[in-house]
Order: C-alpha cells, then sequence, then structure tokens
C-alpha cells in the first residue's frame, strides 16, 4: 500500500511538472467590420486567425475554444465553439485551451472578439464639369464631394479608385484627385471612405459626368522669368493668353474675367483686377478664366496654366582683392549651366573669365530655352605688399624674462600707418606663410629658446597681400665684470631644471680665480659646474658633487679672463625645497 501511493505522488509530481511546460499566450484581438446587416454588430469569425500569436512557436499542441473558461479547464465538448464563430455580443470574450497531445498537460487564455462599426458613405449626386472644347473630356475635383459623401462626419478619411477591386483593397488611389481628368463619358470613380480609429471602410460610387459648352475655347500657357524680387512673386500678364483661349472667336463678341479659384469663376465673384500686371506665387499657378459670351450671356470656364521659369544663376561677392601679380578665375556659378549664353564686359563669351586687373565685371546670362536673363557685376582690386622696415633683434640678460613684441612694430612698419595695417607674430616662416598658430599674447611672449627667430606677418587693413620680418629674441647670461683687486662675493640657491648661468669677466684681461666658501648640491643628481673662458671646458669635471655633495673649499682658476658656474639640476631635489646651504662663492 505504501508502495502504490508513493507511485501516485510521483506522477502526480511528473504530471505537474509537464504541464507547467505549456504555455496559452495572450493573443490582440480579433477584429471584424460591421458588413453583415450593418448595425446588428454580429460578425463570423474564423477562430484559428489567433493561433500563431497564441502558440508562439510551441509545437505538438492542440488548441481548442469554449464558450467559457469552466468548459476550457474540464475540456467539456458540450460548450465547446468552432469555425466560423458568430459572436453573440460585442465584444465578447472567448476561452482557448493549448494541449501538449502527448502528455495532456494543458493551459487556458482568453481571445476578444471585436466588431467594428463601419463608417457611414452616403452616395454622391454626380459631379459635372464644363467642358470647353467639346471633346467629352475635362478636369474634375473630386474632393468636392467629400462633404457630401461623409455626411460631414470627423475622423474620416476619403480616397478615390478608378476600380472597385482597388477600393476594396486600398491600393491604388488616384494622386492627384484635385485635377482628375475622366477616361470615358460618363466615367465612375469609386471612393473608399476609412476611420481613422479603425481599419473599416465603405465604398460608394461617384459618377463623372460632362456638360456642353455653348462655345469652345481652349485653355492656356503663359511663362514668365523669376525676377528675384523680395516678396517672392512673378508678374504675368495674363491678357496674353486671350489669343490662344477664344482662338477662332471673335474677340469682340465675348468678355474675359480671371479668377484665382474655380468657385469664384463659377460664381463670377472676385474677379482679378489687375490682369495685366498680376503677382503669382509658386502656390497659385493655374488661374481660372471665365469667357462670357455678349449677345447670349453664356459662360465657358477654362484655365490658364503659369509657368514660372528660373533666372540663370549668379552668385559673385560683390569685391574680390588679389595681390599684385596674382590672378583670380572669375566664375558665376561652380557648375557650368546647361542651355546657357554668357556674355563677358570684356567681350569673353566664356563660362569662366581670367582676371589678373583691377575694375568691374559684369556677366550676363542667357538661358537658350526659356530665354531668362540674369546680370551682375563684380569688383576686382588689387593689393600690394607692403614694405617693410628692418627690427631690431630684442635681448635680455634673463632667460626667463617675457618679451613685448609689440615695441617693435613701428621699426617694422617703417611709416607705415599703424590703423591701415595688421601685423602678426609667429614662431616660424611657414606659420606665417599658413597664417596658422598665430603666437596669441604677443604682449607677454615667453621664447621657446634663448635664440628664438620671430617672423612678423603684416597686411593692409582689408587685404589679403603679407610681407613677412624678421627678428631674432636672445635671451642669455651676461657676464659681470670683475676689477682687479676687487673681489666679487656672491651666492645662489638653485632650483629644479635650473637654467640660470652665472658669467664673470675681467676687467684687464688677467685670468680669474673662483673659491666657493660653502654650499650643497644633491649628490649623485645635481652637478656643479665651471666653465673655463672657452665656455666649453668643465673646470670642476673630476669633483662635481664635490665631497658627496658639499662644495665648500673647491678651488678654480681659470685659463682666460673669464669663468662661468652654473648647476646642472634634475627635477627632484632643489637647494630651496631641501633647505641646502646656498653656494657661496668668490
Amino acid at each position: 500500500m505504501k508502495k502504490q501511493l508513493l507511485t501516485v505522488l510521483f506522477s502526480l509530481i511528473i504530471s505537474s511538472f509537464i504541464s507547467a511546460q505549456v504555455v496559452a499566450n495572450q493573443p490582440d484581438p480579433l477584429a471584424l467590420c460591421d458588413v453583415n446587416n450593418p448595425g446588428d454588430e454580429l460578425e463570423a469569425f474564423n477562430l484559428e486567425d489567433a493561433n500563431a500569436q497564441i502558440l508562439n512557436g510551441q509545437t505538438g499542441i492542440s488548441l481548442t475554444y469554449f464558450s467559457n473558461q469552466a468548459g476550457a479547464d474540464m475540456n467539456d465538448g458540450a460548450v465547446e465553439i468552432f469555425s466560423p464563430y458568430t459572436n453573440t455580443v460585442n465584444p465578447q470574450a472567448i476561452y482557448v485551451r493549448v494541449e501538449d497531445i502527448n502528455n495532456g498537460g494543458f493551459d487556458t487564455t482568453t481571445l476578444d472578439l471585436v466588431v467594428e462599426q463601419a463608417p457611414a458613405a452616403f452616395t454622391p449626386t454626380p459631379l459635372v464639369e464644363e467642358d470647353p472644347d467639346n471633346d467629352g473630356f475635362t478636369t474634375f475635383n473630386l474632393t468636392d464631394k467629400d462633404l457630401e459623401i461623409t455626411g460631414g462626419a470627423t475622423g474620416l478619411i476619403v480616397n478615390y479608385h478608378t476600380t472597385t477591386g482597388d477600393a476594396d483593397t486600398g491600393n491604388n488611389p488616384i494622386v492627384n484627385t484635385s485635377n482628375y481628368t475622366n477616361i470615358s463619358n460618363p466615367d465612375t470613380v469609386y471612393a473608399r471612405v476609412e476611420s481613422v480609429n479603425s481599419n473599416c471602410s465603405a465604398l460608394v460610387a461617384l459618377v463623372l459626368l460632362t456638360e456642353y459648352a455653348p462655345f469652345q475655347v481652349n485653355s492656356a500657357a503663359l511663362e514668365a522669368c523669376n525676377d528675384n524680387n523680395a516678396i517672392g512673386t512673378t508678374v504675368f500678364d495674363l491678357t496674353l493668353a486671350n489669343q490662344d483661349i477664344l482662338s477662332d472667336l471673335v474677340a469682340n463678341d465675348y468678355t474675359v474675367a480671371y479668377y484665382e479659384t474655380y468657385d469664384d469663376a463659377l460664381t463670377v465673384t472676385n474677379a482679378i483686377t489687375n490682369p495685366n500686371s498680376f503677382d503669382a506665387n509658386p502656390n497659385l499657378l493655374t488661374i481660372y478664366v471665365g469667357v462670357t459670351e455678349i449677345a447670349t450671356g453664356d459662360s465657358v470656364i477654362t484655365t490658364i496654366n503659369l509657368q514660372i521659369n528660373e533666372l540663370p544663376i549668379i552668385l559673385f561677392d560683390d569685391i574680390y582683392t588679389i595681390c599684385q601679380g596674382d590672378s583670380i578665375d572669375l566664375v558665376p556659378y561652380t557648375v557650368t549651366q546647361q542651355d546657357a549664353i554668357y556674355q563677358w564686359n570684356t567681350g569673353s563669351t566664356s563660362p569662366t573669365l581670367h582676371v589678373s586687373q583691377a575694375g568691374d565685371y559684369t556677366v550676363t546670362i542667357t538661358n537658350t530655352v526659356t530665354g531668362c536673363v540674369n546680370t551682375d557685376t563684380t569688383t576686382v582690386n588689387i593689393g600690394f605688399y607692403p614694405v617693410l622696415g628692418t627690427a631690431s633683434n630684442l635681448t635680455s640678460c634673463d632667460p626667463n624674462q617675457a618679451y613685448d613684441l609689440s615695441i617693435i612694430i613701428p621699426e617694422i612698419l617703417d611709416g607705415l600707418d599703424l590703423n591701415q595695417y595688421t601685423v602678426t607674430f609667429y614662431e616660424s616662416t611657414a606659420d606665417a606663410a599658413n597664417q596658422v598658430n598665430a603666437i596669441q599674447n604677443p604682449s607677454s611672449y615667453l621664447p621657446v629658446n634663448t635664440n628664438q627667430t620671430i617672423t612678423a606677418s603684416v597686411n593692409e587693413v582689408n587685404s589679403e597681400c603679407s610681407s613677412l620680418s624678421f627678428f631674432d629674441i636672445i635671451s642669455g647670461n651676461c657676464p659681470v665684470t670683475v676689477i682687479c683687486g676687487q673681489p666679487v662675493t656672491a651666492s645662489f640657491c638653485y632650483s629644479n631644471n635650473e637654467t640660470l648661468q652665472y658669467t664673470y669677466t675681467s676687467s684687464d684681461g688677467t685670468p680669474l680665480q673662483l673659491v666657493i666658501v660653502s654650499g650643497q648640491v644633491e649628490n649623485i643628481y645635481d652637478e656643479l659646474i665651471v666653465l673655463d673662458s672657452d665656455g666649453v671646458t668643465n673646470l670642476n669635471a673630476a669633483t662635481p658633487y664635490g665631497n658627496a655633495g658639499d662644495l665648500t673649499n673647491l678651488i678654480f682658476e681659470a685659463s682666460g679672463d673669464t669663468i662661468t658656474i652654473y648647476v646642472d639640476s634634475d627635477a627632484s631635489i632643489d637647494c630651496p625645497g631641501s633647505n641646502y646651504s646656498t653656494i657661496d662663492y668668490v
């Protein structure tokens, strides 16, 4: 008995584990439009349309549908439902059982059935348009019937199609609904009315009829060149189209009026008052013309199509400046324009004019297709290279000296008006030639080297013609003069990466002696250097650190009248930072 009970429990555990592997995913609602007996909100659904979402890739699964949850849980065939299934209420939830065909494990979910209301569409009266030439074809504004078809309801979209098949699927809508030409007489197009809130639509037919004209007129076209005025309009003389419109009719037997809209032409209101100088813009390129026979009062409406042709493009700067001896190519536009004739005031007919002389240059470009003409003038000035003076070098005994470069500008300009010229300083000739990396703070410039060459670039204001001037900045160690019999006592405390040197010269050319009274350097790392009169020979090469850093009582004899002392230090330990004794010497 105990063994049998364990077997049952084990079976239940396994069954529960297997059942948990089946997942009934929640599907989107199934929605149909209320097309069968509209208004009853009942439609026949294909329930299997939701299978893919419910299974989400699971295999080896059976799906059954039930009218209530209990039926789905118990797999009750009495309440099982099948496709096509007609809903009983709207919306309606039905219940789906998802079962593993191998082990019986199952899960359930719900599926909502929704019947959406199709929009109302009303069959319109025929759309009638005049046929000015009585050939059976004319243009129709299909959108004139939108309001009649929708009954004024909001939230609806109306598209027109040439076949019922396209109207039913929504494919191939008529694009230019405001200017549609019929393909037969009479003609029928089909309006598809869609709701913005659902996928439902309704279809109605619209009959197109042309109306016999009591006399024949023609449509016309006028072209004008865009005159690039500030308000973006182009002036047309609409009366120039009268000859094409009236054709063989006797002009004195008819009146002609011009309108901006078809409705105005139809109602004979708001006629254009200045047809000889009408301002058209790119948004108003169709003019409606009402032609009335004086004797009978009969009238016919036709159109004038306005075409605005663009002028040839000219993109000049007002002024170009070239340097003396240089030249420039004047190009009205970056790309050579097609169907264009170029005429320069120099006599050249080339799209590009090569210029090396100052003057005003005018080009006229004519489009050979449209006849549009554009003219513009530019000025070429000749700039001259300024003649500069010779600048003096700047010197200092302090190697850390900051220099005011601007103090030598008067020498560079050499009498030129400072207000008429710009002076810019550079650390190299290449930078000056390319006008890059200018010295940003010339009033407080720190040289890169002890002997630094500076390049000054000078150009006249509003001219790119530059001349260069050069001078040196010399930062060095200026010697102290020692008078025989008058010893000089001095001391210094060296810093990290020290650059200062101390040089002494005898007044009468006799050799100098240097005695270190006291002082200290960092042993092994910071060397005491004492240079002989040649500026090269190190008199302290044998004992650069003295006695383990102690420099006391070191004595040096110069071979000539000059001797130099300094410390070649690294960046780690220095005299003030380590409280070393200053180097005192005589």
